[in-house]
């Protein structure tokens, strides 16, 4: 998040003129700093958190009184674990919360036996499968923004003639991944540094199949309401604000269909 928040920073100063990120900065940077930065198109619009845990949790029941490691409040990790557990009917009182980081460190927690599951996404949830773990709950099917690219509302017009190419090619770039899996998976190996074949395959079909890419480049007005519902708690001047209102459809109106 620490990475996030300067890019945000960097954008509001005009140092960047887009980013690509999920919904809870935003959100919470329009509310924290009267700004107005909206996303003019979706990457991703479906959650990708697993509940993974240890093999002698078997079901819903069997995690009153376990230790799970997850994010602080109201960050992403944390929306997932709120998720994952309302989809079980587990009360967040009936489990001991570990509030450790994201991805990469609940999984060290996990393999280094400190919590005995977590809130992971791809390929650590992969990863953690093949050493034993196993998902209780996915939230793939819930809408939730994540990433997409988003700027100042007051700068789109003056750069409208080079956002539309931009988002074309963001758009080729998602087929061409849906069309050739051998070259995307090298790429995913090349920025990951993974190696073994059935975790890139088995990432590289989750993007293909689960928590696919938005070749539409629409953005989840559900998705985003759920994050406002979330960040209320913490923001509560965004709880009377609207999806509609970090959204900006201007680019995706200039692009021809495909």
């Amino acid at each position: 998040m620490d990475q996030t928040s300067a890019a945000l920073a960097a954008l509001v100063a005009g140092d960047v003129d887009a980013m690509d990120v999920s919904a809870p900065p935003v959100i919470t940077a329009n509310a924290n700093g009267h700004l107005d930065l909206v996303y003019v198109a979706a990457i991703m619009n479906h959650a990708q958190f697993s509940l993974v845990v240890s093999p002698n949790i078997k079901t819903a029941s069997d995690l009153k009184g376990r230790v799970l490691a997850t994010e602080q409040e109201f960050f992403p990790n944390d929306y997932g674990m709120k998720i994952a557990l309302s989809k079980l009917g587990v009360k967040e009182s009936d489990v001991q919360l570990r509030r450790i980081g994201g991805a990469p460190q609940e999984w060290a927690a996990m393999s280094a036996k400190q919590v005995e599951g977590g809130i992971l996404t791809p390929p650590f949830a992969f990863i953690a499968e093949k050493a034993g773990f196993h998902t209780l709950v996915d939230t793939f099917d819930v809408p939730y923004q994540n990433v997409g690219i988003v700027m100042p509302r007051n700068k789109i017009d003056a750069h409208m003639a080079a956002l539309v190419p931009t988002l074309l090619a963001i758009r080729e770039a998602m087929q061409t991944y849906n069309q050739q899996p051998d070259a995307a998976m090298k790429v995913i190996s090349d920025r990951t540094k993974e190696t073994d074949p059935d975790i890139l395959k088995r990432t590289y079909d989750f993007y293909k199949t689960q928590a696919t890419w938005e070749t539409s480049l629409q953005p989840t007005l559900p998705g985003i309401q759920g994050m406002i519902d979330f960040l209320a708690g913490a923001t509560p001047s965004v709880k009377d604000t609207k999806p509609e209102q970090y959204v900006d459809l201007r680019a995706l109106a200039q692009m021809p269909k495909g």
